[in-house]
């Protein structure tokens, strides 16, 4: 692990360990300023960079990421599932530069989700479709202490 604290902690399951590294690339950043953090049955075959934290754990997958919430290191922390690419430069950076913005530390910055490359429609995003209602937080940005 990185002697400085990350700015970022991205948490997710343990499923697909062979994801992970195309994932870390995708992220494209400084490595001081995140950290993975995965929590879960599946133990990777390989080495992990510095900054990847695996905790063995075979409870659900929301108890995973409650597990990672609570002992990650970074100022944000991201939920995400290790199926998830990011796919434009600096994505970290971005959500950070987003949320500076606002300066209001109950606001989270959310990634748009794509399948397959396509873009989910507006209305499938929302957490109930045909209503007003929010949309899904998906690989959402939150402050770790307002969390």
């Amino acid at each position: 692990m990185n002697i400085n604290k990350p700015k970022i902690s991205i948490i997710s399951s343990a499923i697909r360990p062979v994801n992970w590294i195309k994932i870390y690339e995708s992220v494209n950043e400084d490595n001081n300023l995140f950290e993975f953090f995965f929590i879960g049955p599946n133990k990777p075959n390989y080495s992990l960079p510095n900054n990847f934290i695996f905790v063995e754990s075979f409870v659900k997958p929301a108890q995973c990421w409650q597990y990672g919430f609570n002992n990650c290191n970074g100022e944000f922390v991201i939920p995400m599932a290790d199926d998830l690419i990011f796919k434009t430069d600096k994505p970290l950076s971005k959500l950070f530069n987003e949320w500076q913005k606002y300066k209001d530390i109950k606001n989270i910055i959310a990634c748009q989700y794509n399948i397959d490359g396509e873009r989910i429609p507006e209305e499938e995003q929302k957490i109930l479709p045909g209503y007003e209602t929010p949309y899904v937080p998906a690989c959402f940005m939150i402050n770790k202490n307002f969390f």
